[in-house]
């Protein structure tokens, strides 16, 4: 499989092709990205060296937490979309990522849930 670029269209063409596939593969792939946030984004999107080297310098457990809450999307076919403003022009600035989550997850214990809302993985620069 070809690599996407790291970019708005790149990360919505991403999803649409994760999310065209039966729940089965789409399952296996929450599990890579669960399992390995930074190696999937890695195998998956055409990054930089610049980006690579800001993913592989993101702290473990938020690396993991980012991985959990795109495999429930993943699972869950809800929208994940990448707010990636241009970099500003002088230099000195901090990058951040943070990621801005609406999904709700409830069941009536009965083995029906119901999930709702979205991720966005927001470039923030100061």
């Amino acid at each position: 499989m070809a690599k996407y670029p790291f970019t708005p269209t790149g990360v919505n063409s991403m999803i649409d092709y994760l999310y065209g596939l039966p729940d089965s593969m789409l399952q296996a792939e929450a599990k890579l990205i669960r399992d390995g946030f930074k190696q999937w984004i890695e195998g998956n999107f055409d990054l930089s060296a610049s980006q690579n080297q800001f993913l592989l310098n993101i702290d473990v457990r938020t690396a993991q937490f980012y991985g959990d809450q795109c495999a429930f999307c993943f699972v869950s076919r809800l929208p994940i979309t990448l707010d990636y403003p241009n970099p500003p022009t002088e230099p000195g600035y901090a990058k951040w990522i943070e990621s801005v989550s609406t999904v709700k997850a409830s069941t009536d214990g009965n083995r029906n849930d119901m999930a709702a809302g979205e991720l966005t993985f927001k470039i923030v620069y100061s």
